[in-house]
């Protein structure tokens, strides 16, 4: 038995070393590849430090880009002379007020000819968004719209018509009627009005597109940024889509006049550089029309290249009801007026208009309506551009535009944005900002003049407007064009990493309401980008184009990243980087490490909060507790402290446990050994000679142990390399010691027999023993048998109970120690595993120390039995004669586990532990009826039923 106990415990510590160092070995890869992102230190103006509360929790990495104390160009420009510095990557919000040359989202009307006549509709548009809560209203507009195409097709120019004396006479510029000619035109104006004719009318595949109306002013959040150098952070983090992006935008800037602009973007990859190069002999044109309206010289105008972006804007949906007038339009005349000078490839000249007058027979019953998904479009500053049919008229394809005509967005106002906080951390709305106006939070409300009446709400704004920045006037005010367009890996794997900012959508999620009651909502951006969910702004500037944009100090931060550096989390790393971020804190700057930080949840109250929706009445009140991600600083270390440590503290604890048990065998087996040394010594064995018979017999047990000391010698000299900690190996040399120890010294104890076996055999070889003819008599005798093998069983059970929850604590405390981060919860996950295979190990091993426990009782078991079974018992009372032995060890054992792990456990983790303790109890109990059974199934033999 001994042979298998000592094989079984040297097999625990080879296997259960093996899984702890490929446990250190996979958590050191995991803090090594994730603990530096793409820069280490986040630099600011002193006024913007941290305070220390701030960083003992997650930070809130919108105070990165929109803190009230700035940092200027010049300020920049000492961070990357300081020694150390190998990249530095401003960043910094804007908020921007701008109105395009052409809307993003246009109406389409068939020009394939499958509409007969000139017909009208009137037509409702509803622009929703959809906060996570709810469905909430943006803006509505209610027009007429009157088609009219011949059923030859679109024709794309009317003027060579118009001149043509056979169709019309007299032809334009005389005065006269010219009614026979049918223009491609669509007309739309305030609901129930003859409409005017719209302007900028494009073609769009089978379809005719035109604006709903003059566009409107949009606010943005805009973020500051030196292209060049954001783009070797994306590069470094893996993103390379993103980094060729920002390359793009480099390339471009600084701002200049528009041809020089599309001039530098010669080679450029993205879609809107293609198209402007493309559309470059046409740009004058586009120019001269923004000149016209501005009074200025076309090359007076200023143009800022800008990077859109695809994600963080909110969803928006545009639903159109169209109902049609029963009769057809009637076209009066057509008017002379100029050529409309927005037309970049028309000539100057006159140009007939048609004049309408809307049927007198009112609408029909039938309603047509869509809806269509306008994110990203509406309000948006790309180059693209949405058309929408006419609900009901479709012409099986899908419209079609391209970029030939550029739009532009013409800036009104620049202001450096701020996120003001309340003293105890909880935020609270800004502003409230009227949606589809371009108002800036904390700046006047803006006066939208519009053709089309229009229907707005208010959302709230958690973003204010500073001085810094200008008001422009039509003659200074630059443009805003997009050279390309960012898409971000929405919520990404950022276990070790602070983020950039500008590669990733990070959540914002509901998690309760005001009263606690539990959520589990993520929010969306708000339409105007000033929202609690806006952390992706709506497009990026480069930093060279600042003062073009009336910016004196345009960054709010400086990510640095620091040369030199190596890969694995050492202390010579870490010190690499703290003598940079001295050197930077002496040069007078605020200076955050956040090297080996990793992303983690931080929650807040949110105290104000504009709700409306479509079904609801509006009005402000508080939201509830808001989670975001923001780095927890050190994160890296304390998971690898927390994980390291509880892997070694298991590995140790199943050690210790599963020697206990083992040392519980060799006590067992001494007392079989001692009888037999009882009857050796009547038969004139010496003790010297019974000694070393015992020691022969566990020659190959104490060569097992040897081979095992030797193993862990060998890799206590080399734990640097597999990856074990010194003190889990000298737990097992000293738990292979100890264990060799005991079996020798019972070997030499057992060679003396007891006076109990001495009398029991001289009784024997008298005569029997005296009956006892009392209960206390019996008891007596009952107790002298069987306490030894009581005590052990309680012992044994005790110590299983024990040992299964300390694992569990071990495991718990870990998770908790190692924090809620990105990266714990990998690493936790991560380690889990192995967790489990140690505690199987320790399970099965324990299992299998307990058979062999019984089985040094099985001949006392059998023998008692066979004689119970002689005197008349039945098998199942024979069972249940086993039972109040086991209850005793049972009772014994919890009240003995349950003391330690109350002592040894915190409380919050009781619940869990006390559970896997009764579970290895209940183990042991089970595995102790059925050997018992096997036991007794032998002494059942031969026997009676």
């Amino acid at each position: 038995m001994l042979r298998l106990v000592a094989g079984a415990l040297a097999l625990t510590l080879v296997v259960g070393l093996t899984v702890q160092a490929q446990a250190t070995q996979r958590l050191r890869d995991l803090v090594d590849r994730s603990w530096r992102g793409t820069y280490d230190l986040v630099v600011s103006a002193p006024g913007a430090a941290p305070s220390s509360e701030a960083l003992s929790a997650p930070l809130d990495t919108a105070a990165w880009t929109s803190s009230a104390d700035r940092l200027s160009t010049a300020d920049l420009d000492r961070i990357r002379a300081v020694s150390g510095v190998e990249v530095a990557a401003p960043l910094g919000d804007l908020g921007v007020r701008s109105v395009a040359n052409q809307d993003a989202v246009m109406i389409g009307y068939p020009a394939d000819g499958s509409v007969e006549g000139p017909r009208a509709f009137d037509l409702e548009a509803r622009v929703h968004t959809d906060d996570g809560l709810g469905r909430r209203p943006v803006l509505g507009m209610d027009t007429t719209l009157i088609g009219y195409f011949s059923d030859d097709g679109p024709i794309e120019d009317a003027r060579p018509l118009l001149e043509d004396q056979a169709v019309c006479d007299p032809a334009p510029p005389e005065p006269g009627p010219c009614t026979d000619v049918e223009l491609p035109t669509l007309a739309l104006g305030p609901r129930g009005r003859t409409p005017e004719p719209a302007q900028r009318e494009v073609p769009a595949g089978t379809y005719w597109a035109a604006p709903w109306a003059e566009p409107d002013p949009q606010g943005n959040r805009m973020v500051v940024v030196d292209a060049a150098a954001e783009a070797t952070l994306l590069d470094l983090g893996g993103n390379t889509a993103a980094a060729d992006a920002f390359r793009v935008l480099a390339q471009s800037s600084p701002a200049g006049s528009l041809s020089a602009v599309v001039d530098r973007l010669s080679g450029a990859a993205t879609e809107e550089a293609r198209a402007l190069v493309e559309a470059k002999d046409r740009l004058p044109a586009h120019l001269q029309i923004l000149a016209d309206t501005t009074g200025r010289s076309a090359e007076s105008l200023s143009a800022v290249p800008m990077l859109a972006t695809s994600v963080g804007s909110a969803p928006l949906s545009l639903e159109v009801r169209a109902k049609p007038y029963r009769e057809p339009a009637t076209r009066l005349r057509i008017e002379q007026a100029p050529v409309d000078p927005r037309d970049p490839t028309g000539p100057r000249g006159m140009l007939g208009l048609p004049t309408w007058e809307l049927p007198t027979g009112g609408l029909a019953t039938q309603e047509d309506v869509s809806t269509s998904d306008v994110s990203g479009r509406f309000g948006g500053l790309g180059l693209g551009v949405t058309v929408i049919p006419v609900p009901g008229l479709t012409t099986g394809q899908d419209p079609v535009l391209s970029y030939d005509s550029p739009r532009l967005s013409l800036v009104q106002e620049t202001r450096t944005l701020t996120r003001p906080t309340t003293a105890d951390g909880n935020l609270a709305e800004a502003a409230g900002v009227e949606t589809a106006s371009g108002t800036l939070p904390g700046r006047p409300e803006v006066a939208v003049a519009r053709a089309l009446p229009a229907s707005t709400s208010r959302e709230s704004a958690y973003y204010a407007a500073t001085d810094d920045g200008r008001r422009f006037g039509t003659g200074d005010a630059p443009l805003l064009v997009s050279v390309g367009t960012l898409v971000p890996e929405p919520d990404t794997d950022l276990a070790g990493i602070a983020p950039l900012l500008t590669d990733v959508e990070l959540p914002t999620t509901l998690v309760a309401d005001p009263d606690g009651t539990p959520r589990e909502v993520r929010l969306q951006p708000a339409s105007t980008g000033f929202g609690l969910a806006n952390q992706m702004p709506a497009a990026y500037v480069d930093a060279a184009s600042a003062a073009t944009l009336g910016l004196e100090r345009p960054f709010s931060t400086v990510r640095v990243r620091v040369a030199d550096v190596g890969e694995d989390l050492t202390p010579e790393n870490l010190a690499t980087i703290d003598a940079v971020a001295q050197q930077l804190k002496d040069a007078g700057f605020a200076v955050t490490t956040v090297a080996a930080s990793s992303l983690s949840p931080r929650q807040f109250q949110v105290v104000s909060y504009r709700f409306d929706s479509t079904d609801g009445e509006a009005h402000t009140g508080p939201l509830g507790t808001v989670r975001q991600l923001g780095p927890e600083l050190a994160a890296s270390q304390r998971v690898s402290a927390a994980v390291g440590s509880a892997g070694t503290a298991q590995a140790m604890t199943v050690t210790a446990l599963l020697t206990g048990l083992a040392g519980l065998c060799i006590l067992a087996a001494a007392r079989p050994r001692r009888r037999r040394a009882g009857v050796l010594a009547l038969q004139g064995w010496t003790r010297g000679a019974t000694v070393r018979r015992h020691l022969k017999e566990d020659a190959p047990t104490l060569m097992v142990l040897a081979l095992t000391l030797a193993a862990l010698t060998a890799a206590g000299a080399t734990t640097a390399r597999i990856g074990v900690e010194p003190p889990l190996v000298a737990v097992g040399l000293g738990a292979t010691a100890v264990l060799a120890a005991a079996i020798v010294t019972t070997a030499v104890t057992a060679a003396r027999p007891t006076t109990a076996d001495t009398r029991e055999h001289a009784t024997r070889s008298t005569g029997p023993a005296r009956p006892a003819r009392t209960a206390a008599a019996l008891l007596t005798r009952w107790t002298a048998r069987t306490w030894p093998r009581l005590l052990t069983g309680a012992a044994y059970r005790a110590a299983v109970a024990v040992g299964a929850g300390l694992l569990v604590a071990v495991v718990l405390q870990a998770r908790r120690e190692a924090g809620t981060s990105l990266l714990a919860g990998a690493a936790v996950a991560q380690d889990l595993p192995f967790r489990l295979a140690l505690g199987a190990l320790a399970a099965v091993v324990g299992m299998i120390l307990l058979v062999q426990l019984h089985r040094v009782e099985g001949d006392t078991v059998r023998a008692e039995a066979i004689v119970l079974l002689l005197a008349g018992w039945s098998r199942a009372k024979l069972m249940v004669r086993h039972l109040p032995t086991l209850a005793v060890e049972a009772a014994v054992a919890g009240l003995v586990a349950g003391l330690v792990l109350v002592l040894l456990t915190p409380a919050v983790d009781l619940p869990p532990v006390v559970g896997a303790a009764g579970l290895g109890l209940l183990l042991t109990l089970l595995i102790t009826l059925f050997t018992r059974r096997a036991q007794l199934a032998r002494a059942w033999k031969g026997q009676p039923a």
